[in-house]
């Protein structure tokens, strides 16, 4: 998997945690000469990031006059999604961590809800919720195996 800012992820072995965590694959980089901030290493933090592109694309797609209500809210859950996975990897207990886990979930659920209104509406053409929505389960049992593993370490 290709990252921002280059450099080559992929899932470490094994089974059951690993496979919420990226290692970097061999070979020398740009980016290996950066420090990696453990978030980075977050196979869910890669999806959530992809996931908030795809949300900020239909954002962009809604009528002028929805800049301010539908569109500011579905960018700003999307990126609280991102942004609560970093605050959550940055807290000392797993407990705290759990639960910048938890609000990031949430956050997920509104963004597809917005999409899901606006589709409704007939702001997004039909099919734009369904086109999202295994992308955003996926994301979601992944926080939430996140979640436990943070739990877990408390």
């Amino acid at each position: 998997m290709k990252v921002e800012g280059g450099g080559s992820w992929s899932l470490r072995g094994g089974g059951g945690d690993d496979l919420l965590f990226l290692r970097e694959d061999s070979g020398t980089t740009k980016r290996e000469e950066l420090p990696v901030f453990n978030y980075e290493r977050l196979r869910v933090y890669a999806e959530a990031r992809v996931l908030r592109k795809r949300f900020r694309s239909l954002a962009m797609r809604l009528p002028k006059e929805e800049l301010y209500v539908t569109s500011a809210q579905l960018r700003r859950s999307a990126l609280s999604v991102v942004l609560n996975i970093v605050e959550g990897s940055q807290r000392i207990t797993g407990k705290e961590q759990a639960r910048f886990i938890e609000v990031a979930h949430g956050s997920l659920h509104e963004a597809f809800v917005c999409v899901d209104e606006a589709e409704e509406d007939g702001l997004l053409p039909a099919g734009s919720a369904d086109a999202l929505r295994s992308d955003v389960h996926r994301l979601g049992g992944m926080l939430g195996k996140l979640r436990a593993y943070y739990l877990r370490q408390a």
